[in-house]
């Protein structure tokens, strides 16, 4: 009877355990979830730039990859408009980047690569190529060569709605 009991508490002394490990693990993921999304809308806010109206193309689409760590790693696919590449070599967004993860305490214990996927939707009402799965075609058969790892976490694409340069 002695042994019964015993074995009923450490029975509820477990389920007890795993219930407060399984509790902190989910917190500890929301909070590495949330990271990645504040972390997403500041790309999309410092990084992501009008790629200008340099042809009818209805949609252009591009990826870039972010390696967090001691320092921070931007590398742009093959498909980036050349005015995205300009602007942001111009505007280097790496430091307010650096800016934002120290204010909002963002860290990680090693270094960790995200893959963007951007894609720019013009919205002029003007003629042009509807050309969304060759873009898409072009960038995933070819674009993403530049993964060296499957230790990538792939983030949703980014929309941007845009409308025309005006000169």
């Amino acid at each position: 009877m002695q042994l019964r009991i015993v074995k009923f508490k450490l029975g509820i002394y477990f389920i007890f355990l795993f219930s407060c490990f399984n509790a902190f693990s989910q917190e500890f993921e929301k909070k590495g979830e949330e990271k990645f999304s504040l972390l997403r809308k500041e790309v999309a806010r410092i990084i992501i730039r009008h790629p200008g109206e340099s042809d009818n193309m209805k949609f252009i689409a591009y990826s870039f990859l972010i390696v967090y760590g001691d320092s921070i790693t931007i590398k742009y696919s093959e498909q980036t408009p050349q005015s995205i590449l300009q602007k942001n070599e111009t505007v280097n967004p790496v430091p307010k980047l650096k800016k934002f993860m120290e204010e909002k305490g963002i860290s990680f214990d090693s270094e960790v690569t995200v893959l963007y996927t951007i894609l720019h939707i013009w919205d002029d009402k003007k003629e042009r190529e509807n050309n969304l799965a060759m873009v898409f075609e072009n960038m995933y058969d070819q674009g993403l060569g530049f993964l060296s790892s499957s230790e990538v976490r792939v983030e949703i694409p980014i929309v941007t709605r845009l409308s025309p340069v005006i000169n």
